[in-house]
């Protein structure tokens, strides 16, 4: 089996917010980031991953751009008894 290219994934959420926190808070935000990061199997992430670069490849193979996305038109029919 042929290696497959890593293909990078979308920039992830920023993790501080911009405001600065009021100290009380500050333990239930790093409680909240740890069940956050805690809330996808390691084989849920892997594929999402795989789903991901699968994604890329094929809007690569197909002269398109994965991100951002664009808005399509529908598809017309192409039958007229349909």
């Amino acid at each position: 089996m042929a290696m497959m290219e890593v293909l990078p994934m979308p920039d992830p959420l920023p993790t501080a917010p911009t405001d600065p926190l009021p100290l009380a808070l500050v333990p239930h935000v790093d409680q909240a980031r740890h069940y956050f990061a805690q809330a996808k199997a390691a084989n849920t992430l892997r594929s999402y991953r795989a789903g991901w670069q699968h994604f890329v490849r094929w809007c690569a193979a197909h002269a398109l751009q994965a991100l951002p996305a664009t808005r399509a038109r529908p598809p017309t029919r192409s039958c007229a008894t349909c």
